[in-house]
């Protein structure tokens, strides 16, 4: 994972948070459907950036919203 550091406790302490969030999800530690597809609770300052699992994916998503746009 590719965080930076700080040497502010509360950052680190966020830091550390967020790279274990992230990792239980890249992990499938949550418990999935049927489909396999299970749900993520995304945290509020998060809920503006779009999570992909590859970068073609980021830019189908792009090319989508860009479409939308007039």
């Amino acid at each position: 994972m590719r965080l930076g550091s700080s040497t502010i406790p509360a950052e680190q302490e966020e830091i550390k948070s967020f790279a274990k969030w992230i990792l239980s999800i890249g992990d499938g530690d949550k418990e999935a459907n049927e489909y396999g597809d299970s749900a993520v609770c995304v945290p509020e300052d998060l809920e503006r950036g779009i999570l992909a699992p590859t970068l073609d994916a980021v830019e189908q998503v792009n090319e989508y919203v860009m479409s939308m746009i007039p």
